[in-house]
Order: C-alpha cells, then sequence, then structure tokens
C-alpha cells in the first residue's frame, strides 16, 4: 500500500504527504467539494468500479485537461449485479488501482508543471484531487443493496430504456447504474462526468436520467481503448484466458463488417446486420468443428441497430440522425483446459458476458466506430461545375470497381471469417435524392446527408420512376461554400480618456434657458406638459418651430431627425393656437359671457385642422399624443378617420362635429368626395406628416385633390383670431425629390423650419440637413453591420437573439424589419414554435397543426406569443408580429401591448413600423432583410435613439456587393461613420450557440446545425409551415428586386444564390420547385373570415361586408404598382 495512504473509519482525509485524498463517506466528501466550489474550481467525476486499466486512465486524462481538480469514485455497485451474475468474483485491485492512480497523479503534476499554470488555491490544475471508495452501508444507509428485480430500496428507473438491449437480457443492470450514478452525482456534484464510449447504453441511460431530473452536470464520453489484440478493455477481461481473448473479438469483427455496409451505401437493418449475423455465425461453425481442447465456444446474446435516444430497433437508417451499432456475446466455460493453459482468474468455470457498444462521440454525428481513422469524404475544387461533376463520376466508379473487386477476393480467401482479410473502409457516398418512407423525422441532428431506402422491393426503375416525380431535395452544410466577404472584421478600437462621449443630437435642451413658457406657450399647457407628460425641456427642433408657427402665419417644412419631437413640434403651436381662439371668440361660436367664455371652442364650432399621415399605425400615435395633449383644453374634441372599420362609425363621428381631424389620404378623400356632413370651410391647419411616405405610397393624386377641395369650399368667417389663409405644415426627414414635389403642391412661400444651428450640440445636424443628398441619424446612436451568408441568415439572426437576451435587462424591446409580410409570418412561427424538447408532450397538439391548411392558420391572428427559440428562464421574452396584411384592429392591439409590454420583447413587422411610431424602451433594431431606400434605413433605425436615449442598430448584409452599402451608411452621420463596426457572424454564432467561455463554446457549429437541420425537419412534418416558408421565400425574392435604381448595383437579384437564400427559409427544395400556388390571404380575406364566425350579425351589416374598396385605396394601389414595378403588398406591409 502506498506510503501516504491511510485507512480512516471517519471518512476524513489523509493530508499527510499525499497527492490526493481518500474519502471513505459523504460528509466529508461534500465539505471538500464545497472548499473547492468556493475556490471557483472545477470538478470532473470518473465513475468506477476498480480494476483500473488504460481506458480507465485516459478518462481521468480527458477530465484533467478539461477540469481543475478530478474525482475518481471506486464502488463495485451490487444493484447493478443480477442474482446469478459474477458480483462475488469481480476483480477488486484496491493496492493496485491506488498505485496506479498515484503514478497518473505525477504525470499530471509534471505536464502541470511544464504548463506553469497555478490556480487561486495555490495547486497545479488539472490533478486528481479526491479518491472516494465508500462501503454499501454509506452508499445505501437504509437498507441493504438488493439485486432482486421486485426488492425494496429507493431506486432510479429509466423507462423504457432500461429494458432494451442489455437491460432486457440483465433486467437490474440500467436500475442499478442510474440509482448509483444518481447517489454518486448527488454527492460529488460534479461538472462533468465521464464514461467511456464502450459503455454508450449505459451512457444514453445517464444522459436521459440527468436531462429529466435537471441534474446540473454534463455527461461526456470518452473513447473506447483497445489491447493490441483488438478487443476492449474491460475489469472482467481478467477472467478470459487465452483461448477466449482470441475469440472475443468476434464482436469487434462483426461490428466492423457492419460498418463497412453502412459506408458503402447501405442504408436498411438487414443489409447492415446482415453481413455482421454471416461472420458470427461462420466463427462459430468454426469453433465447433475444432476439438474441445482448442475452442471457444460463445453465445450471441444480440447485436443491434439501435436509435441514438430510445434505443429503440430500427429499420433504416436517418443519416441526419445516426443510430447506435451494439452487441454482446456470451463467452462460455472453457472445455478441456490443458495443463499450464491461461484460462483467466475464475478458471474457466464462470460464464463470462462480454459487451463491447461502439459509437461515435456523442451520438450527434452519423454513426460511426470511432476507433479507426475515419476518412473524410473528398471534395473536387476548380474548374466548371461540369468538371467536377465528371471527375467525381469517374472517381465513384473506380471506387465501386475496387469495393467489388474486395469483396470477390474475400470470397476466394475463405469469407469474412479468413484471419487475413483486408478490410477496405469506403468513403462515406455521395448525395442521392430522397424519397418517401426513408426515414422517420426527428427532433435531433447531427449529419447533413440523406439518402433513400435501398430495399429489396424497390427495383431501380420503380426508383428512377419516383425520383421523376418527386421534388429533389437539397440538405447542405450551413458552413461550407460560403462566400468570403471582401470586408475584414476590424478589432475594437481602444477607448482613450480623452474621447468623449456622442452628445446626444436629438435630446432635450438641458441648458435651462429655453423652456415651453419662453417660446409662446400658455402657463397652463406648459405646466401639463411638465407634470402630466414629463417634458421638462423642449428639442432643438421644437425650439424652433414653436416659436416660428405661433408668430407667423405662413406655410412651414419642418425637417430634423427621426426620435426629435417632429409632433410635438407641430401639435404645440396648433393646440395653443386653438386655446387663444377659444379665450377670444365666445360670442362667435355661440356662447355667452361667464365662466364658459374660456371654453368658446367645442365640437360644434367647426373642423380647424387636418392632419394627414401615410399609415394607421402613425395615425393613431398621433391621435394618442394629441388626446394627452388635449386633456388640459377638454373642450377641443379631436377624431380620426383612417380605414379599417366601417364608413358608417365613421360619418357618425364626423357628424357629432370634430376641431381636429386626424386622417390618411385615401380615407379623407373619399369622405370629402361622399360626406356631406364633413364640413372643412373653417380649416386653417393643414399638417402632411412624413411627406416623403405619403408620395413613395402614391398619395400624391389623392393630397392634390384634398388641397384642390380644401381651397374650393374655404369661407371667410369673423372668428377672431383665425389665419385668413390655411397654414400648411409639411414634416419630414429627409428632402428628397418627391417631398420637393409635395410642397410644390401643398406650400406656398414655406419656411424651412430645422435645428437652431445655434445650438452648439446640432450645429452639424442643421448642416447635413441642408444637403438634400445626405440623410441624418442621431449622434448617439451605435450602428453596426454583420456580412453573413445566406445559408447562415437564419441560424444567425437565432443566435444573435439568444445571445441579446441572455441576460435579464440586458435589452429590454428589438424590432426586427424583414421585407415583406410572408416573411413576417414565418419568423414569427419559428421563433415561437413549440420547444423541440417539449415535443413529445404536445403530440396530439403537434398533428392538429399539420393537418391545419395555411389560410385557417393564419386567420387566426395570433400575433403574441413566447419567443421559445431565445427564451430562458432567467428572462422569458415575447414576440410579436406587425403587417399591413392584418386587420386593422389586430395591428392596433398588436402595437399597444408592445408598447405597454413592460419585460423583454421582440418585434418582427415589416416598413408599416419604420414610420413615425414612437415605441417606447426599444433599445435595439436589426434591419434582418436590408431596407428598401437609405431613407427608409433612417426611418427604421429611427425607432431607436429616440429623445436622447441610448440605441444600437444592426444591419445584416450578404458578403459581395451588398457590403458597398456600408458606405451609405456612414454617409448619414455627422463623423463620417467612424464608429460603425462590422460584427463578425461567426463570432455571434459562437455566443449564441456557445458561450463566453472557451469550454462552452467549442461545439457552437454543431449546435447550429442541430438547430437550423430541426428547423428544416419541422418545416417538412407540417405542411402549413412548409407553404409559408415557401411563400416567404418567393415574396422576399420579390421584395429584393424593389430597391430603388440608385442602389440595384448593390441588391442585384442576379447575385443572390437562390439554393443558398432557400436553406434561409428551411427549405430543401431546389429553387426552380419552389412554387406556391394562389396569393397570400389578404385583408379582405380575413375580414371576411372574421363575419362569418360571428353568431349573429347586426341590421345592416350585409351591407357593409359586401361594400367594395374605395376608390381611395384602389387607387393608391395602383400608383404602388407604377412605382413599386411589379411589387405587390409585400412590399409595404
Amino acid at each position: 500500500m502506498p506510503s501516504w495512504l491511510s485507512n480512516n473509519s471517519n471518512g476524513t482525509p489523509n493530508t499527510r504527504d499525499a497527492p490526493f485524498s481518500v474519502f471513505r463517506d459523504a460528509p466529508a466528501l461534500r465539505q471538500y467539494r464545497k472548499q473547492l466550489l468556493l475556490s471557483n474550481r472545477t470538478v470532473g467525476l470518473v465513475p468506477t468500479m476498480g480494476a483500473l486499466h488504460d481506458g480507465h486512465l485516459s478518462l481521468i486524462r480527458q477530465a484533467a485537461g478539461e477540469n481543475t481538480d478530478v474525482f475518481v469514485s471506486i464502488f463495485v455497485n451490487p444493484t447493478q449485479f443480477g442474482v446469478n451474475e459474477d458480483l462475488d468474483k469481480y476483480p477488486r485491485t484496491w493496492e493496485a488501482d491506488l498505485q496506479k492512480l498515484e503514478e497518473l497523479d505525477n504525470e499530471l503534476a509534471r505536464a502541470a508543471s511544464q504548463a506553469g499554470g497555478i490556480t487561486k488555491a495555490g495547486s497545479s490544475p488539472g490533478r486528481i484531487s479526491a479518491i472516494f471508495a465508500p462501503t454499501n452501508k454509506v452508499m445505501y444507509p437504509t437498507l441493504p443493496p438488493t439485486s432482486e428485480l421486485d426488492g425494496y430500496g429507493s431506486f432510479v428507473t429509466i423507462t423504457p430504456l432500461a429494458n432494451l438491449l442489455e437491460g432486457a437480457s440483465r433486467p437490474v443492470f440500467f436500475r442499478g447504474v442510474a440509482t448509483v450514478c444518481m447517489k454518486l452525482f448527488n454527492i460529488v456534484t460534479p461538472d462533468r462526468v465521464y464514461f467511456g464510449q464502450k459503455d454508450v447504453q449505459q451512457t444514453v441511460v445517464i444522459k436521459r436520467m440527468v436531462k429529466d431530473l435537471h441534474v446540473g452536470t454534463d455527461v461526456r464520453l470518452g473513447p473506447t481503448i483497445r489491447e493490441e489484440s483488438g478487443l476492449a478493455m474491460s475489469s472482467r477481461n481478467v477472467n478470459l484466458g487465452t483461448r477466449r481473448r482470441r475469440v472475443g473479438l468476434v464482436l469487434y469483427k462483426a461490428l466492423k463488417e457492419a460498418e463497412k455496409a453502412y459506408l458503402s451505401g447501405k442504408r436498411g437493418r438487414k443489409e447492415i446486420l446482415g453481413p455482421a449475423n454471416q461472420l458470427i455465425a461462420s466463427i462459430a461453425r468454426e469453433q465447433e468443428a475444432l476439438p474441445p481442447s482448442e475452442r471457444a465456444r460463445f453465445e450471441l446474446d444480440y447485436i443491434s441497430l439501435s436509435d441514438v435516444d430510445s434505443l429503440e430497433e430500427l429499420e433504416t437508417v436517418d443519416e441526419s440522425k445516426g443510430a447506435v451499432l451494439s452487441g454482446a456475446v456470451k463467452m462460455l466455460p472453457i472445455e478441456s483446459p490443458q495443463p499450464g493453459e491461461d484460462c483467466g482468474k475464475t478458471g474457466g468455470d464462470i460464464p463470462r458476458p462480454l459487451s463491447v457498444t461502439m459509437a461515435d462521440d456523442g451520438m450527434l454525428l452519423n454513426f460511426s466506430l470511432g476507433d479507426g481513422i475515419i476518412n473524410t469524404q473528398q471534395k473536387y475544387k476548380g474548374g466548371t461545375w461540369k468538371d467536377r461533376l465528371s471527375v467525381k463520376k469517374i472517381a465513384l466508379h473506380r471506387q465501386n470497381k475496387s469495393n467489388s473487386e474486395d469483396r470477390d477476393n474475400a470470397r476466394q480467401k475463405g469469407g469474412p471469417g479468413n484471419p487475413n482479410r483486408v478490410e477496405i473502409i469506403s468513403p462515406r457516398p455521395p448525395k442521392r435524392q430522397r424519397v418517401d418512407g426513408d426515414f422517420k423525422l426527428s427532433n435531433r441532428t447531427g449529419g447533413q446527408v440523406t439518402a433513400p431506402n435501398t430495399g429489396s422491393s424497390n427495383t431501380k426503375q420503380n426508383q428512377a420512376r419516383k425520383n421523376q416525380n418527386q421534388p429533389r431535395e437539397i440538405i447542405s452544410s450551413l458552413f461550407s461554400f460560403n462566400p468570403t466577404p471582401t470586408s475584414a472584421v476590424e478589432p475594437p478600437k481602444p477607448e482613450r480618456e480623452s474621447d468623449e462621449p456622442s452628445k446626444p443630437s436629438n435630446a432635450p435642451l438641458i441648458d435651462g434657458i429655453d423652456t415651453f413658457t419662453s417660446l409662446g406657450l400658455s402657463p397652463t399647457l406648459a405646466a401639463h406638459l411638465m407634470t402630466k407628460l414629463e417634458l421638462k425641456a423642449p428639442t432643438a427642433v421644437q425650439k424652433s418651430a414653436i416659436s416660428q408657427l405661433l408668430k407667423e402665419e405662413c406655410d412651414a417644412f419642418i425637417q430634423a431627425q427621426t426620435g426629435s419631437g417632429k409632433t410635438l413640434a407641430y401639435l404645440l403651436p396648433l393646440v395653443q393656437r386653438l386655446i387663444n381662439l377659444s379665450k377670444t371668440n365666445g360670442k362667435a361660436f355661440g356662447r355667452g359671457g361667464g365662466e364658459e367664455d374660456n371654453n368658446a371652442v367645442h365640437r360644434d364650432s367647426g373642423l380647424f385642422a387636418i392632419i394627414l399621415a401615410p399609415t394607421r399605425e402613425l395615425c393613431k400615435q398621433i391621435s394618442v399624443v394629441l388626446e394627452q395633449l388635449l386633456r388640459c383644453a377638454h373642450w377641443i374634441v379631436a377624431g380620426t378617420v383612417i380605414g379599417g372599420e366601417k364608413k358608417k362609425s365613421e360619418k357618425a363621428r364626423l357628424r357629432k362635429g370634430l376641431n381636429i381631424l386626424v386622417a390618411t389620404p385615401g380615407r379623407l378623400a373619399d369622405h370629402l368626395e361622399n360626406t356631406k356632413v364633413l364640413n372643412v370651410s373653417n380649416v386653417r391647419w393643414l399638417v402632411l406628416d412624413e411627406g416623403d411616405r405619403l408620395m413613395d405610397l402614391g398619395f400624391e393624386e389623392e393630397i392634390q385633390g384634398i388641397v384642390k377641395k380644401l381651397d374650393e369650399r374655404q369661407k371667410s368667417n369673423g372668428i377672431l383670431g383665425l389665419p385668413t389663409k390655411r397654414v400648411t405644415i409639411l414634416c419630414s426627414a429627409t428632402l428628397k425629390m418627391n417631398v420637393q414635389r409635395l410642397g410644390e403642391i401643398s406650400l406656398k412661400d414655406a419656411v424651412h423650419v430645422q435645428a437652431d444651428p445655434d445650438d452648439e450640440s446640432n450645429e452639424a445636424t442643421a448642416k447635413n440637413n441642408a444637403n438634400n443628398s445626405e440623410f441624418s441619424v442621431p449622434a448617439q446612436l451605435k450602428q453596426s453591420y454583420s456580412v453573413v451568408a445566406a445559408k447562415l441568415r437564419l441560424v444567425t439572426l437565432a443566435a444573435l437573439m439568444k445571445r441579446t437576451f441572455a441576460r435579464k435587462g440586458s435589452v429590454m424591446k428589438a424590432i426586427v424589419f424583414v421585407s415583406c409580410a410572408d416573411s413576417v409570418d414565418f419568423h414569427f412561427e419559428v421563433f415561437s414554435r413549440q420547444d423541440s424538447e417539449n415535443k413529445n408532450v404536445g403530440e396530439k397538439e403537434g398533428l392538429i397543426v399539420a393537418e391545419t391548411s395555411f389560410t385557417t392558420n393564419l386567420a387566426s391572428h395570433v400575433t403574441i406569443a413566447k419567443a421559445t427559440a431565445f427564451s430562458n428562464p432567467t428572462n422569458p421574452v415575447t414576440i410579436y408580429r406587425l403587417h399591413g396584411s392584418l386587420p386593422q384592429h389586430v395591428r392596433t392591439s398588436t402595437l399597444t401591448s408592445f408598447a405597454r409590454q413592460s419585460e423583454a420583447a421582440v418585434l418582427i413587422c415589416t416598413d408599416v413600423a419604420a414610420r413615425g411610431l414612437d415605441l417606447p424602451n426599444v433599445d435595439f433594431v436589426i434591419e434582418y432583410d436590408p431596407a428598401f431606400s437609405a431613407d427608409d434605413h433612417l426611418h427604421r433605425i429611427g425607432r431607436t435613439a429616440r429623445l436622447g436615449r441610448d440605441g444600437r442598430a444592426l444591419i445584416f448584409l450578404l458578403p459581395g456587393n451588398e457590403e458597398k452599402y456600408v458606405e451609405i451608411l456612414k454617409s448619414g452621420y455627422r463623423d463620417g461613420g467612424a464608429n460603425i463596426c462590422r460584427t463578425d457572424a461567426n463570432e455571434t454564432l459562437k455566443r449564441g450557440f456557445g458561450g463566453n467561455t472557451e469550454m462552452a463554446s467549442k461545439g457552437w457549429e454543431a449546435k447550429a446545425t442541430e438547430w437550423q437541420l430541426d428547423i428544416e425537419r419541422w418545416a417538412l412534418e407540417n405542411p402549413a409551415i412548409l407553404e409559408m416558408a415557401r411563400r416567404a421565400y418567393q415574396s422576399h425574392i420579390r421584395a429584393y428586386a424593389t430597391h430603388i435604381a440608385g442602389e440595384r448595383d448593390m441588391f442585384n437579384i442576379k447575385d443572390l444564390h437562390l439554393g443558398h437564400l432557400a436553406k434561409s427559409f428551411a427549405l430543401r427544395d431546389r429553387p426552380a420547385k419552389i412554387n406556391v400556388p394562389g396569393l397570400r390571404p389578404g385583408k379582405d380575406d380575413t375580414k371576411k373570415e372574421f363575419k362569418a364566425d360571428r353568431k349573429h350579425t347586426r341590421d345592416g351589416a350585409q351591407d357593409d361586408s359586401s361594400a367594395v374598396i374605395s376608390d381611395g385605396a384602389r387607387k393608391m394601389r395602383a400608383k404602388l404598382k407604377e412605382h413599386m414595378v411589379g411589387a405587390s403588398e409585400f412590399n409595404i406591409a
């Protein structure tokens, strides 16, 4: 026994010159583990039953390489042995085990000394710290351990796994293994636990237990270590002897034959296991033919081809998932032992079951027998695709010919049992077309190639005919054949002490000189702003606009950055003028004197102001802000006519009387034409908000008609304080040609209002705004871009979301902009789909979803859901969707819910939410699809960094010409975009699917691939989702073609790799075969379905339900077709 070993009965460790401590009881070990935990040390556990060999030592080396401390347990667990099994004969070599551990620890110490690593505790990392050798009483404290299946005690049972394969022949084995492992995990609380690949079935059971019972440890799998003869190392090998060792290789040879059948292209169970069974039968016959003094007889327990998750037998291997190839043979007692023969430690009289299980590390890759060298698949590069295909076919022909010759030679030399036989491992076959019935879809992934079931029932002719009728399915790798970005990833710039943070260019003024009252607002209105709206001071543009519009009665063009308060810049002077009008015209409006003089303006006084906005959402927001302002002047009445509801309701609202009207151009033009109660003779203020968008949407003709009718119906009256002519206010963040054209239609001798150049923080902004070719971005906005290959777009977005919301409070709200409504629906479904881990729980619901039609699925109008793809227990995230094809009340309620959400939230939307909407607490804007123009980009990122708040924006670009778009991004900044940086897409994937630490981020590529393939299989399982993905793909391509002419060289549809782009929509079809008949359900269809669901209809509802689209809406769509060059509703919705 080593000099440092102590057998303390109380369980305390001996520390006298000991390289590690030996523990006999659990409390002392727990206390020691607690000290390591407080010192930020990690523990790797290697559970053993003693009789250590090189296989155990290799696991300890692996644990030492990944942890600072290694615990080794030595305990012969009685509950995993059956009643008639060899518990009493199991080798127990305590002193030899300790000697091996001491030598291995010395080896690790020398390695650590050369590495020079020291932990906070002061010891070298990667050492054996503790040996846990408990007694049966320690491990089973209440009842003695039992080997009977129905015995008493506390056990962990994993069904049905515990009853399969080795569990079928050894009923208590897996129950005992799971029980003792759970006890060890609870006592040691290791960070990682290590098992050998030889015990892969046992590892599958342990992984299931760890997952189901939420055990906080990571199960690692080490390679199988073999003896020189090829026999897998096992503690029981000492029982075999020379004769049975030689024949014991039968299982290893059989599994290698099965592997060879798989690598040659076989996928059926009989085709793979057939050669293995033939080899075992051949060797069994050879042994029977030998005399008793020379033979070693055996019985085949089982040979299995099973699922990597459930261990259920497979009829066909799914390449994308893999399989477990395993087996067991029972070596029978030696007959007629000869004098001096090595019969093993048991003397040859004890039947010895030998179990050798082989699978690839982690069981996530296509199954392979991991002991040999796996030949990589040869790839051909250079030349044209036809040349590469020809070379590939020639190489495949030579390979098949070589394999055929090898099989013929093997038969001539005596079949698979010939010891001189040479096994040739051929590379994996090329990709082939998948047909129906090939494999069962699964949640687990790993490979990327699917192959058909080559069963004997299908002839080549039938297969060829079937392939002609089936669309070709392509499963490509995420990380191969991606174009290389032309721009380099810039290292982070070091911050200097002299560098000052950017001053917000759209924040309220803080110098204290300018207040709302100093600009001309009444004390009542100013106090209302400060107390109710919590606005202490005006912004720069409000300072310029309020004073100008209160002093003079001339047209104005207000130009300012997004988020700088343009809405209040025109609402405040408008409300103030109406308040002043109320004070001076009591009798003119039919009011007497007295206390009511100050409230002279009322709903019957007439309509004084009209505000036009391009979208219903913006109209709603303006209306909400206006109502908040009018709470201090409740006698002034405001209302909206924006469509989305019955015209009868709008007419009733107009009939009651309004003083301020917020409207969309199409709806207002319709009412001016058809509604007689709408009296516009007293309208003296006309506001055109988001003027550039009004022109982009084709409202030029409607606005011309509105201006003409206002001029024709204007009348002079004796109202004091009312302007003699109409004042028109045009608002826009940009000054494009179409805005100038709109100004020519509506403005006369207009004043250009912008941020005050005298203000230092806005001087450069004013200069930028004066230049028509540039757009202005808030100075405090941090812009970045990521160059992402087309195939990686979806998985990179998922990784970005995972990383963004990994920690609670890091980001409150985010908006993801995509190009079309179909894409919004698809990505909403992807990120809110039922978690694959809980899919079995909702199996019934999943079938219902699969059978639901696409139209019915969309008609449910679910726009709010839990973001299962990137939520976590500490930070649940809610996801929203928004686009113009949703009914108006659904859009309104969705926006309201998102604005009021107090927890983390994500909005996936089209440009319908890009203009004018003030959504609070938006910290991050992601342009998943680039905007159709630089101006649209400006408005998108303007949803964050509003009113002086910080904000971030990220845009996805494809490698190649799209990278030139960075120069346009830089042109919008005062400093030329010096701080715009590129985010590495691989780093995003690594952080999203791996983690911060080096150890946690090693398998990020496999995890990203697993997530992508899981989405693809989910789409294949659900016809409604598959159709949705195809529609999204087609709409995205159509939208891509609608970029403005000046940016077509950067966004050229001919540069798109349509096959790679299809993968970002979880599609496996060839691009030419992706066809979806008909159009997506639109607003009119959904409105009809809502009405069909009503149990009763009101009087007169039939006329409303059959009403056609208004002339204004038809004109708008006609203009869209002219301006969008074939783009449909997907572009604006």
